[in-house]
């Protein structure tokens, strides 16, 4: 019997005295998903669609490929949505690793500045997470509030307030010229 948690290529050799030793090589596999990984950006501007691979894990943190296709559920997407591909259009809750691969892709976009836990799993693959912050875009819009409509010729008008706002109406940080 032979055991080994590590996938790959392995050699094995046997030697006993008074017979020729042997060799010969035999390749250990992942076992079954039981987990999934998630990587691509943490970091996101808002209005921006990003791309995510997501891999199934054996128990021993090996890539597994997987018998079957593997539904995995999404979450945690806050105010914004995952899709089914990179154009963002079409929105899902869902995206499948086929039968022989072990990975997924997932596009999220969201339209407001937060931090936020994505999350995947499916039927047998407990839940993988990644720590994404969508942040504030560009000034595209300014607002102009207080003051007065009028001033003296020999005076100024009491103060005004700019507030900057991205092209989804968050607050973003002023920007100097």
């Amino acid at each position: 019997f032979f055991k080994d948690e590590a996938t790959g290529t392995k050699s094995v050799s046997l030697t006993t005295t008074g017979l020729a030793s042997g060799t010969g090589s035999l390749t250990v596999i992942g076992a079954s998903p039981s987990t999934v990984t998630w990587s691509g950006t943490t970091s996101v501007i808002v209005g921006e669609c990003a791309t995510y691979t997501l891999t199934l894990k054996d128990t021993f943190g090996n890539t597994a490929t997987n018998a079957s296709s593997t539904a995995l559920n999404l979450s945690g997407a806050g105010a914004g949505a995952f899709y089914t591909s990179n154009s963002c259009a079409t929105a899902t809750t869902t995206t499948t690793a086929a039968a022989g691969s072990p990975t997924a892709l997932a596009y999220m976009r969201d339209y407001t500045a937060q931090t936020l836990t994505l999350s995947a799993s499916g039927s047998g693959v407990s839940a993988g997470t990644l720590s994404v912050t969508t942040a504030v875009g560009p000034p595209a819009s300014i607002t102009l509030t207080g003051g007065s409509a009028s001033a003296y010729s020999d005076g100024c008008s009491s103060a005004f307030t700019l507030t900057f706002y991205d092209a989804y109406g968050n607050l973003a940080p002023a920007q100097s010229t």
